[in-house]
């Protein structure tokens, strides 16, 4: 979910506190990526930022000694990203170089990962790209190990993989992964999230994606008065929920996570796995192994449900039986979401034939709010 405007700004600056030139440029520039010129109410935000990094950069000049690349910024890719977290040793990269065919570097010794490295999961309906990330230590949080940034890195996924080491304490490892989050206002989510806000420059509040009943609305325009925003878009994803929307309105990063228990040939795997599934009842726990790829297909469904992604068709022509091409869309898109996906919308409008349980008659012509559903297939009409 995306902090109002001035939440994220008291963000960044907190994140300011301490650095030299150089890293402060890194981190406003990390930022400058994450806010889209797209997003409404936030060129000022974006402004400040293009000026603070000039003089950041101007002032730094010369003088920094970690060069100008930032090992901490990985271009985006795909539809989506996950971040594959863990504590050290415990088998990340070969995971992710098997699952995603990153190009990793493993070995037996522990934090052989310094910086973040990107595979691509090449799915049907899209791409999504997967980071092995540097090992989460004790103190994180407080700068210990790979610091904030490792934090904030994991905080721009829109789902986290926690891998646990069979052959360690399981539940020693997830708590330090969730308190470490915890600390830097990342929450730990047992599936994919239902209620987004997106503050907006103008335009009031309004609601997109499922229904929403009146009470939850009038809910929710309470809870947004009283955090005084005054303009933004709340979409429902799945139900509305308002622990999630009072989480983003303070200032929380929710984090859908699926913990894979991995070197699942190891004794005290299944008690690895059992002792999980205790401690996080909700969330989705796989056993899986590197070497034989064991499980690999769950792990790639907990991640699509993770993510919130339904399975649609696009068809070619106006028929049932069309030629069909896949996409991964989000729950609570509308047809316009999907036309715009596949490049199809113009600024004229369009309509659509649906196939699938989104409508009640096999072929229906429908609008661009039309909500889609899992399975639905759709041809675009002019």
């Amino acid at each position: 979910m995306h902090l109002p405007a001035n939440h994220l700004w008291r963000k960044i600056e907190s994140e300011l506190t301490g650095k030299d030139h150089a890293e402060a440029a890194a981190i406003m520039r990390r930022y400058l990526d994450e806010i889209p010129a797209s997003w409404r109410g936030y060129q000022a935000l974006r402004d400040r930022l293009v000026k603070r990094v000039g003089r950041s950069e101007a002032a730094g000049a010369g003088r920094s000694t970690r060069g100008s690349r930032d090992e901490f910024h990985v271009q985006r890719r795909g539809i989506a990203r996950v971040c594959f977290i863990g504590a050290a040793n415990c088998g990340k990269s070969a995971m992710v170089s098997a699952f995603a065919q990153a190009p990793t570097e493993v070995n037996d010794f522990p934090q052989t990962t310094r910086e973040p490295v990107a595979g691509l999961l090449r799915l049907p309906g899209g791409d999504i790209q997967c980071l092995d990330t540097p090992a989460i230590l004790p103190g994180t949080v407080d700068g210990d190990g790979f610091g904030r940034r490792l934090l904030h890195l994991i905080s721009t996924g829109g789902a986290a993989v926690a891998v646990i080491d069979a052959g360690e304490d399981a539940t020693a490892q997830a708590s330090l992964i969730v308190d470490e989050l915890a600390a830097f206002d990342v929450r730990v989510m047992p599936s994919a999230i239902g209620v987004e806000l997106t503050p907006q420059g103008r335009g009031g509040i309004s609601f997109a994606g499922d229904p929403i009943a009146k009470s939850d609305a009038a809910t929710a325009r309470r809870m947004l008065a009283e955090a005084e925003v005054l303009h933004a878009r709340v979409t429902v994803r799945s139900a509305f929920s308002e622990e999630e929307l009072a989480a983003s309105l303070a200032g929380q990063t929710l984090m859908p996570t699926v913990f894979v228990v991995n070197k699942d040939d190891l004794p005290g795997a299944e008690r690895a796995e059992s002792e999980l599934r205790d401690a996080y009842p909700d969330h989705a726990v796989i056993s899986t192994n590197f070497l034989d790829e064991a499980n690999f297909d769950a792990l790639q469904a907990a991640i699509v449900s993770a993510l919130g992604l339904r399975a649609v068709s696009l068809l070619e022509g106006p028929a049932d039986d069309a030629r069909a091409t896949p996409l991964l869309m989000r729950a609570g898109s509308a047809v316009r979401d999907l036309a715009e996906r596949a490049g199809d919308v113009d600024e004229s409008p369009v309509a659509a034939l649906v196939w699938g349980e989104s409508v009640k008659h096999p072929g229906q012509e429908v609008g661009l709010s039309h909500l889609i559903a899992e399975g639905d297939r759709v041809h675009f009409r002019a």
